[in-house]
């Protein structure tokens, strides 16, 4: 399996947003660091996206951060929440 360029997989959690929207998926989350509002600069926190989520059509990197919250409804922190509490 290749890896992402932190190298980083939650092999062992499915992907917070499939989940969230009741999609069953059963492929390794890869890490998604969270953006900490200070310059965009990247954070230490990160959540467990799907490639599409991540990457993909539907990827928060392919639309862009205000688009792909617009389009599920939900911010890139509510999302880390909702996670965390899991």
């Amino acid at each position: 399996m290749a890896k992402s360029k932190e190298g980083k997989y939650y092999e062992d959690r499915p992907c917070c947003l499939c989940i969230r929207m009741g999609i069953a998926n059963d492929t390794p989350a890869i890490f998604h660091h969270t953006r900490d509002g200070r310059l965009g600069k990247r954070g230490v926190e990160g959540i467990p996206l799907c490639w599409e989520h991540h990457v993909g059509k539907l990827g928060i990197h392919t639309l862009g951060k205000k688009a792909w919250e617009k389009r599920f409804k939900l911010t890139e922190a509510e999302l880390l929440a909702m996670c965390q509490s899991e």
